[in-house]
């Protein structure tokens, strides 16, 4: 990168808020392409002093961090997103300033701020984080030593890695740019995929920041008005790219921001090229399943209530997945009818949901699927089991005692005579079926009916 020439002032002023020590701008300067003369001075000095006024007074120290403004931005956003996968607004102000009040040419300007957005747009995508420094396992008297060369994967050069590093650091001028250059008809670089791959929108999913996914939506609603899509096509995405979409959509739900979720929703439905092939339900029950992992009532909610383009139930999997958690407020999430929930009675293989909820779930979840009016005398198929079964089967005593107070039939409630536990449960449905009117066996006659022995 060639050398940027502004003042010292200005150039720490943004420099203290986005290294966080010495010692971190140390590690990423030790990968730089420094002499080895300076690399030895400016370590001895870091450990020396530590001292931010010594490395401005030192010529060194102040040519290395004007000479390699995209080396230890790169080490400092990889540092921040190992624990926030937002990128601080510092970066993005940084960027901003080097774009607008450097005196030099624009087309150098563009290729530094490309190329430092491609170096953060590493940080973002892990599979070639491994391949943005090569290194040479050196073996000296016993030790190793690392030689390293900056390297930019070829994916990051991309049309579709350029709009995706962009996005990634907030720029919404170049994205705007970019995605001018990318519509061009006499453009070679432009894809189908290029805005709709992995990498834009998964970026703009991770920075948590909807305004930049608002931003595309407004810029292709622009050109879609215009005419200028591909062949004039009235949508940009197609059945394929939908599914390249998924991973940016389970990324956006990750993020836990409700904005980015319904923002990015929107701009799918808006410019899906075929409306007879929207995504279907496996892909939104996927979709499902990450939110319920969230433990986020709201952003569950918030996945079942997206319009669709195709019917939709909840599936068993993610309801017994829901009552694994012991959130009450997932379970209330997914049987909601007025929000596209699971039927209070719906009946499947070994399941019904207050099945699934004694299975699984604790006596709160139990007690949620009760008060959303679930038939406490629904069997199972192909095993004709009654939920109170199932709880006595698992020796849930507080579970059954709460079925129990919904007055359930136990006519042809069996309870499995195993030993001295089975008597406590036994007797526990004793007086309930003594008011229905069934005939009701002692727990002793009943455990030397079961043991009589055989004749012959």
């Amino acid at each position: 990168m060639s050398q940027i020439k502004l003042p010292t002032e200005n150039f720490f002023r943004f420099v203290d808020q986005i290294v966080a020590s010495l010692n971190g701008f140390a590690e990423a300067w030790k990968v730089g392409n420094g002499s080895p003369t300076s690399k030895w001075e400016m370590e001895q000095i870091l450990l020396r002093d530590c001292d931010t006024a010594t490395i401005r007074s030192t010529s060194e120290g102040t040519k290395i961090l004007i000479d390699n403004p995209g080396l230890y931005l790169f080490y400092r956003s990889k540092k921040l997103l190992d624990a926030d996968p937002v990128l601080p607004n510092k970066v993005n102000e940084m960027m901003q300033y080097l774009y607008s009040e450097l005196n030099t040419p624009a087309r150098e300007k563009d290729a530094q701020l490309e190329k430092v957005c491609q170096l953060v747009m590493c940080s973002y995508d892990r599979r070639h984080l491994n391949r943005v420094f090569q290194w040479d396992i050196v073996p000296w008297k016993g030790r190793i030593y690392f030689n390293s060369r900056l390297n930019i994967p070829d994916e990051v050069l991309t049309p579709q890695g350029k709009l995706g590093a962009a996005i990634a650091v907030g720029a919404t001028d170049l994205v705007k740019r970019l995605m001018d250059e990318f519509i061009n008809p006499d453009s070679t670089q432009w894809n189908g995929d290029t805005m709709f791959g992995d990498w834009p929108l998964r970026a703009a999913a991770l920075r948590g920041d909807s305004r930049m996914i608002d931003t595309i939506n407004a810029k292709l609603s622009e050109m879609k008005a215009a005419n200028v899509s591909s062949a004039g096509r009235q949508g940009f995405i197609t059945h394929h790219q939908g599914k390249r979409f998924n991973g940016a959509f389970h990324t956006a739900i990750r993020t836990n921001d409700v904005g980015s979720i319904r923002s990015m929703w929107d701009l799918y439905l808006k410019h899906l090229k075929d409306s007879k092939a929207p995504l279907g339900p496996p892909i939104i029950d996927m979709w499902l399943l990450e939110a319920i992992r969230t433990e986020r009532a709201d952003i569950v909610r918030l996945v079942m209530g997206l319009p669709r383009l195709t019917n939709f139930v909840v599936s068993t999997a993610n309801f017994l997945s829901a009552c694994d958690t012991s959130n009450t407020a997932l379970v209330e999430a997914l049987i909601d009818h007025e929000n596209n929930g699971m039927p209070i009675n719906y009946l499947g293989n070994y399941f019904t949901p207050l099945v699934g909820a004694v299975r699984y779930g604790t006596l709160a979840i139990v007690n949620a699927v009760l008060d959303a009016g679930a038939d406490v005398n629904l069997r199972t198929i192909p095993d004709n089991a009654s939920a109170i079964e199932y709880a006595l089967a698992r020796r849930r005593e507080d579970i059954a005692r709460a079925l129990l107070n919904k007055n359930p039939d136990l006519g042809d409630v069996r309870v499995r005579l195993v030993g001295s536990r089975s008597r406590e449960f036994f007797q526990l449905l004793k007086d309930v079926r003594e008011k229905q009117g069934y005939e009701v066996q002692t727990w002793e006659d009943a455990w030397n009916a079961k043991n009589k022995p055989r004749r012959g």
